[in-house]
């Protein structure tokens, strides 16, 4: 018997009564998906965990600030001025060598207790990892240690970058404030090197840029939230509360004759700064048990120099305030070579750092030097600062190889915006001449180098 219409019809849409059957059971119930009780939950996670990330900002920017002055008011009893160039220069020869003999040994001494106690939780490189979720949780306690070490260095006037201290100390906050909290942790670690960092060098979007493209946590949403939400607190307490300032002076004007400096003096700046990383990668930070004789032709070379030529002590970024109103060959010769082999002694004798303010110090001081050579008169300073912020651009460029926080920090270290077209021409032409020298560095040895994160980079 042939099947009738409605039997024909049953067959046809048996099979997909199942499937809209199985899709239904799928398929959550509408007043679960909006149920407003969970969803305040998260609503109330998110403002509690948005709120730690300001307490972190606010604790970073206060260290900051803490670390910066308690320094200056030590060398300035010491010897009389906050500026430790002008400081050094204050004490004989005597005196000098004996302060910052004592300052490297004790630093020495502190770094080797903090890298005994967590070696594998200290160091901007471990804690771009945690930032990444990749790592161990940097240690809080020994953290505060290995930046006592970098304290009693920048208080004994060597040469070496103080911000580093800060930055990681302002992850480790971040960490301590999540706790056990595992899942928000990179998060405000991310929160707190961007506010130390916007704090340190009065520059809350070159925050963003370092913890995005340098610390490498591009791939998280939420913390590059977090890291926003840790450069504003930062930058605020510092501006607000702390009487946070430009860290440089901007330019008088920009004219021709500001370009035509700048074009001539950021290529010796290229070459002063690639030379200054090989030399860091080439005699990379002793962290042995023991005392190597390397140890000792560190230190020696590193109190030595610093001693000799105080103008080369401190940051950096001392010389460079006086290098924007009096250049003297002096000064510069001081910025670009005494700075650049003492920051590497002190490195290499064991003593925690970083190197980005020294970048900028060796990077204009190379292209001031390239200037007055040149037959440039100190009497245009405004001329030749304008080439030196530039060649600081690609100063930073080349020794963290990232072009966008080359560009953009420097604007906002001299709070001046109408540099930014030079510096991010600057910016462009290292880029592409340490990509070429990196390019040449792999045919020769059959090896690139790794773009990573460095312990010193800050």
């Amino acid at each position: 018997m042939a099947p009738t219409r409605s039997t024909r019809c049953a067959s046809h849409s048996a099979p997909s009564a199942p499937i809209a059957t199985t899709a239904a059971r799928a398929r959550p119930p509408a007043t679960c998906r909006s149920d407003p009780l969970s969803v305040s939950v998260r609503c109330a996670t998110e403002v509690r965990r948005g709120a730690a990330a300001l307490v972190v900002g606010v604790a970073a920017a206060c260290f900051a600030a803490a670390f910066r002055r308690s320094a200056f008011w030590v060398t300035e009893h010491v010897a009389g001025s906050s500026d430790p160039t002008v400081a050094a220069s204050n004490l004989a020869v005597a005196e000098r060598l004996a302060i910052i003999g004592g300052a490297l040994v004790l630093a020495w001494l502190l770094a080797r207790t903090s890298m005994r106690l967590a070696r594998s939780r200290l160091g901007l490189a471990q804690l771009a990892a945690a930032a990444r979720g990749e790592g161990a949780a940097p240690s809080l306690g020994c953290t505060l240690l290995h930046s006592g070490s970098t304290w009693i260095a920048t208080a004994g006037m060597l040469s070496i970058g103080r911000e580093s201290a800060i930055i990681e100390t302002g992850g480790a906050i971040g960490a301590a404030v999540a706790g056990s909290d595992a899942p928000r942790r990179p998060s405000l670690i991310a929160a707190g090197v961007a506010a130390a960092f916007a704090a340190a060098y009065h520059a809350p979007l070159s925050a963003v840029v370092y913890v995005e493209g340098h610390i490498g946590i591009r791939d998280s949403r939420r913390s590059l939230i977090y890291g926003l939400i840790g450069a504003a607190s930062g930058y605020t307490t510092a501006e607000l509360a702390l009487g946070g300032e430009a860290v440089l002076p901007g330019l008088e004007r920009l004219d021709g004759s500001v370009v035509g400096f700048a074009a001539l003096g950021v290529v010796p700046a290229i070459v002063a700064s690639l030379l200054f990383r090989w030399l860091r990668e080439r005699f990379p930070r002793v962290d042995s048990g023991g005392i190597a004789r390397a140890h000792w032709v560190a230190a020696a070379l590193a109190v030595g120099l610093v001693g000799a030529f105080p103008k080369a002590t401190g940051n950096g970024l001392e010389a460079l305030r006086s290098a924007a109103t009096s250049p003297t060959m002096q000064l510069v010769l001081a910025m670009v070579v005494v700075k650049m082999i003492a920051t590497v002694a002190t490195l290499r004798s064991g003593v925690p750092g970083g190197v980005f303010s020294p970048s900028l110090a060796v990077g204009a001081g190379a292209a001031m030097a390239a200037l007055l050579v040149c037959g440039a008169s100190p009497s245009r300073a405004g001329e030749l600062w304008g080439a030196a912020l530039v060649a600081m651009a690609a100063a930073i460029t080349i020794s963290l190889r990232s072009p966008l926080l080359g560009a953009l920090v420097v604007a906002e270290l001299c709070g001046d915006p109408k540099v930014l077209p030079l510096t991010i021409v600057a910016a462009v032409v290292a880029s592409v001449a340490d990509h070429g020298f990196v390019a040449a560095a792999k045919r020769l040895a059959g090896k690139g180098v790794p773009a990573v994160v460095d312990d010193a980079d800050g």
